[in-house]
């Protein structure tokens, strides 16, 4: 049994959990639900010596365990996967992987191998990790961790990044370690996923435990209640108004890859002003370069990009940009909220007095409800729905013309979520140009108003087609 008890922890005047008391037992998958800053990657990084608790204590088998010391953790048969990947982009996926078993039991390339093949994946294994999907970086994330064979493994949102089918693979490999007698530990955003894979559901609030429900007790409206506190409105799809007669057109568009392959061949798409336009798929089909090379990040090969018969000028209209990767390339983690609020008015030629971004960060801090002591607070000291909506406040603060947002939901609680949907749609209202590229089918077609889906770079109407191509 993994036991906490009246664990509470501060950041400063942060107090992100408040004597929390929660057991876990073995046999079970039990799930930690919650909104974002709930205090749920606080706990999990405290049970993974990550953390200290600043009062309470943490036992395994009635065994007290070590704060604030990660291998410590790892060596006692704790393994975590984080939200965040853990990886070296520089190194191949057979270094990061040897790598990771240093200091803990050692399990050779071909017994890791072994176990990829039972999930049924490819990896390019001598391919360098900043090369390789979002998707194949979370596999290896996963194999890093189940390789040690540990006594508790806790998964923190591990199906953010993978296709409806490879879900239901991890899911059933849940229920496996479970069965095996471990402590399978779930943070997980989408509800129907956690009532298909827990046996036991835990809900959080603003760092308060609000209960345990064994799934069989459990709803999803019950639970979506426990999370925020009541009903969430429902969320209608946008649709572009008949009388829009401006279009974007892309037309002939190839795009390579960072390896110079061709990842995008040929993409040609028409979007009405003031449509929302979804591009689904499989991770890895070449969505990410197109969704840079239409926000004028990456160089296309080939191809137009035209505004009203007019070629897109990047110079001279804005195209706000929300990559999927919100740690790594849409925020400077390290500097705080009213820096990285300021990065897209400079870029854009405009330049503030420091009293001036000040007064900027605040006021979008306040409108975008972003949790945060203050301004001053760096951009890794938030939850990732928090960071999630500090890029949105800097990009939509600039009124874009053309928006285009990569994964926005990924990681993201419901009601996080439908947060990022309604200045999806609000933007659209406002007459912009908005592309949702996102691996969520379900947000795909709850969002979009036209759907286009990405296979091995090439784009269908057909999402059959699509998958069988």
């Amino acid at each position: 049994m993994l036991s906490v008890t009246s664990v509470s922890k501060k950041f400063g005047s942060l107090e992100a959990l408040k004597k929390l008391s929660v057991d876990f037992p073995p046999g079970e998958v039990h799930a930690v639900v919650g909104e974002n800053g709930a205090g749920k990657s606080t706990l999990m990084n405290i049970l993974g010596g990550f953390l200290s608790p600043t009062t309470g204590t943490i036992t395994l088998d009635g065994k007290n365990l070590p704060s604030g010391d990660p291998q410590r953790a790892r060596s006692l048969g704790i393994e975590m996967i984080h939200q965040h990947f853990k990886l070296v982009p520089a190194f191949t996926i057979e270094e990061n992987l040897t790598l990771s078993q240093l200091g803990v039991r050692k399990h050779g390339l071909e017994e890791i191998k072994a176990k990829a093949a039972q999930f049924g994946w490819e990896i390019p294994w001598n391919s360098r990790v900043q090369d390789v999907s979002v998707g194949t970086q979370q596999r290896v994330e996963i194999l890093k961790c189940v390789a040690t064979n540990p006594q508790v493994v806790i998964f923190d949102e591990p199906t953010a990044v993978l296709a409806k089918d490879e879900v239901a693979e991890l899911i059933q490999f849940l229920r496996q370690l479970a069965k095996a007698g471990k402590i399978v530990i779930l943070i997980a955003h989408k509800i129907e996923e956690v009532l298909a894979a827990s046996d036991r559901i835990t809900v959080l609030r603003q760092g308060n435990y609000i209960g345990t429900l064994l799934r069989s007790e459990a709803t999803v409206d019950q639970l979506v209640n426990m999370m925020v506190g009541g009903a969430i409105p429902e969320f209608s799809p946008h649709q572009a108004s008949e009388q829009a007669q401006t279009t974007l057109e892309v037309k002939d568009l190839w795009v390579r890859d960072d390896r110079s392959q061709n990842a995008v061949q040929g993409v040609n798409l028409k979007i009405i002003q003031g449509e929302i336009v979804g591009i689904g798929g499989v991770d890895g089909n070449g969505q990410v370069e197109l969704a840079e090379a239409l926000s004028g990040v990456r160089q296309f090969q080939r191809g137009t990009i035209s505004v009203d018969g007019k070629e897109l000028n990047f110079d001279q209209t804005y195209v706000g940009y929300v990559p999927q990767d919100r740690q790594v390339d849409g925020l400077a983690v390290d500097l705080n909220l009213v820096e990285n609020i300021a990065i897209s008015g400079q870029i854009n030629g405009v330049t503030f007095r420091p009293a001036e971004i000040q007064k900027v960060a605040k006021t979008l801090i306040e409108k975008y409800s972003i949790k945060a002591k203050s301004e001053r607070d760096l951009a890794k000291q938030l939850s990732g729905g928090n960071q999630q909506k500090v890029i949105l406040a800097r990009v939509l603060d600039q009124s874009p013309k053309i928006l285009i947002v990569v994964n926005p939901t990924r990681g993201l609680d419901v009601k996080a979520a439908q947060f990022v949907h309604q200045k999806l749609l609000e933007s659209a209202q406002n007459g912009a140009y908005v592309i949702l590229v996102t691996t969520d089918r379900e947000e795909l077609y709850a969002v979009s108003s036209q759907k286009w889906f990405l296979s091995r770079g090439k784009l269908f109407a057909d999402e059959k087609e699509a998958l069988a191509s």
